[in-house]
């Protein structure tokens, strides 16, 4: 796992849209891993404190799961 945390840190000053972003993680996975199934879930908080979460799903519908968590 220190490896993916590696290559997720490579993103860090990346310019672009979230989900440009999230779209190139979730396939660079489905392309090393060849899951079944996958959910991912980015979340981004802007400058300002604005939150923006961005999820994607592989080989199943999303479920609905609310993916937005505490800052607390």
């Amino acid at each position: 796992w220190e490896v993916v945390g590696e290559y997720l840190a490579t993103f860090s000053d990346l310019q672009g849209f979230h989900e440009d972003c999230t779209d190139r993680v979730m396939h660079d996975f489905v392309a090393t891993f060849r899951p079944r199934k996958l959910h991912y879930a980015q979340r981004y908080l802007r400058r300002g404190g604005i939150e923006c979460h961005v999820v994607r799903a592989y080989g199943c519908p999303l479920d609905g799961t609310n993916y937005r968590f505490s800052r607390h």
